[in-house]
């Protein structure tokens, strides 16, 4: 029979909101529980729950709320200090709503994570959903501004996932993922799956969440024509091709309109190319180029 290292955390208070956070509710001092019912809505914007049973609660603050949509994420608190914990019971989506965003303007999300189990698999998953509905299809856009043991992009940069391996025990880690927003509002949204090979007690811990614009950084939209993350592309804006180059191999460039839908595709294997448009309405478009192990995505006008 398997032993594993399972302890509870016991964590000091944590410092250092970011500033200018677009989240209404970055940690979990203020929360609460509020009613049974999934479609709870608050400060008139409906949270879109209706993959739960209407007897698991959601938690929510005014202004700006965490839902929790599944009975397997709680919050724990310590010495003064609250934090949130996805238990290993189940599948719980926490979500909340980002209003006032800048279409084609890249924001930093930082979260974050411990955990008090060496025996854990299924990954941390981050994902931005439309608002009009959740259970949508998640928008593209996200991107690593470093590479790091353990983090990965999935589904052509629709979602980021964090490996348990690269999470401490000891104390919270920092993560930090960017992403190009393609709607002016959108739902961050965080869940970790059921783990069937860990028990049940295998935690992971959660804390202040953030998301900053990086509209005063070298990230500007005034830059995003010349290169994104150090690719180039031009024109920007186009009528119908972008020619790309970027100092490694571009294995794929993928075409998204801004529902996430892929409209377009290319092969290139090199690390200067083209990329034909010209058959696609005018409108604006989000570009994923595929490096390797690595993605980068960048907005694109047609016009």
């Amino acid at each position: 029979m398997k032993k594993y290292a399972c302890v509870l955390l016991f964590v000091s208070a944590l410092s250092g909101f970011a500033q200018n956070n677009l989240l209404g509710q970055s940690g979990f001092d203020s929360l609460m529980t509020v009613s049974n019912v999934c479609s709870e809505v608050v400060n008139s914007v409906a949270q879109n729950c209706v993959d739960c049973p209407e007897s698991e609660q959601e938690y929510a603050v005014s202004p700006g709320s965490w839902f929790r949509c599944g009975p397997d994420f709680s919050v724990h608190h310590f010495n003064g200090n609250h934090y949130g914990v996805f238990s290993n019971n189940g599948t719980s989506y926490l979500r909340q709503l980002l209003d006032g965003l800048t279409v084609g303007f890249t924001y930093r999300v930082t979260l974050k994570l411990s955990k008090n189990c060496t025996a854990q698999n299924n990954e941390v998953v981050l994902e931005m959903k439309p608002q009009a509905n959740v259970n949508a299809a998640s928008l593209v856009g996200w991107s690593l501004p470093e590479i790091v043991a353990g983090v990965r992009l999935l589904e052509s940069t629709s979602k980021v996932a964090i490996n348990p391996a690269a999470i401490s025990m000891d104390h919270f880690e920092t993560f930090s993922f960017l992403f190009t927003a393609a709607q002016t509002s959108m739902i961050l949204q965080i869940y970790k799956p059921l783990d069937e090979g860990s028990p049940s007690n295998a935690n992971v811990y959660l804390d202040d969440v953030s998301v900053v614009s990086l509209a005063t950084n070298a990230l500007l939209e005034t830059a995003q024509h010349k290169r994104a993350n150090e690719i180039s592309y031009l024109p920007n804006p186009t009528t119908d091709f972008i020619r790309f180059s970027a100092p490694e191999i571009i294995d794929q460039l993928s075409v998204y309109n801004l529902l996430g839908e892929q409209v377009a595709s290319s092969e290139l294997n090199a690390t200067d190319g083209t990329i034909d448009v010209s058959g696609l309405p005018r409108g604006m478009y989000i570009i994923s180029a595929k490096m390797g192990d690595t993605s980068k995505s960048f907005k694109a006008i047609l016009q």
